[in-house]
């Protein structure tokens, strides 16, 4: 049986546990019930780029953490995420790849 966490909307969606996803050179992924019990969202810039993971809570509210070149960051968000999407930064803005 699948856990599940109710939005403001009042949909009920699945709670997920983990996901990855990647843009360009820009890893992203984070971890909801990992073995450590403390959650955490990471980000990876593979390039001479920065890199950012963009990050939703499952109340709507966005978030996001920032690497520099060919370097990693990761944090505690603190709650559970709903999803994320990879953004790379070209110099001239951000852009990013699809929410999962």
């Amino acid at each position: 049986m699948a856990a599940t966490v109710a939005t403001g909307a009042g949909l009920a969606l699945p709670a997920l546990a983990a996901t990855s996803t990647s843009h360009y050179t820009v890893q992203a992924q984070f971890d909801n019930n990992p073995g450590s019990g403390a959650s955490r969202v990471w980000v990876y810039s593979g390039s001479n780029n920065n890199g950012r993971v963009e990050y939703q809570f499952y109340d709507g509210t966005t978030r996001s953490l920032q690497t520099g070149w060919h370097t990693a960051s990761s944090t505690d968000p603190g709650q559970d995420i709903w999803r994320i999407r990879a953004c790379i930064d070209f110099g001239s803005g951000w852009d990013c790849g699809d929410w999962t």
